[in-house]
């Protein structure tokens, strides 16, 4: 496969005219590969929540409508993501817990405090850290 965008579309139009040629394999592997990269872009959005709210709870003198604005927007993405994925729903106490634990080490990194700093549990839960009107402190 050359150029996917042109696989794609060559594909899209073969299954709609029910027209022989379908590459089977390739199209099972993009579909499953397409559910893994709507669980990658929640699990990044949770992690990207978790890094800020970490922030926002540990270095308050430095608290910003920037973050603010990250928190919300990545809130949102969330919320749009279960929308269109509500399996996803099921598993994010899961996803919630790997996401922190990246958000930890992303925090340490930005903010030159010791990982030790952050706590290996979450100070806030999923719920929480969803909550457009929650803003720990």
């Amino acid at each position: 496969m050359e150029d996917f965008v042109v696989w794609t579309e060559e594909q899209g139009r073969r299954l709609r005219a029910r027209d022989g040629g379908i590459d089977w394999e390739a199209i099972a592997e993009e579909i499953e590969g397409m559910g893994r990269s709507e669980t990658s872009a929640y699990k990044s959005a949770l992690r990207l929540i978790c890094h800020h709210l970490l922030k926002w709870i540990h270095q308050p003198e430095r608290r910003s409508n920037s973050w603010r604005a990250t928190i919300t927007t990545a809130r949102l993405r969330v919320q749009d993501i279960e929308d269109d994925s509500p399996s996803l729903r099921a598993r994010r106490e899961e996803i919630f817990a790997q996401a922190y634990g990246k958000a930890r080490r992303i925090a340490a990194d930005e903010t030159g405090l010791p990982v030790g700093t952050f706590p290996e549990a979450p100070p806030f839960t999923v719920a929480e850290a969803l909550d457009e009107d929650c803003w720990p402190s």
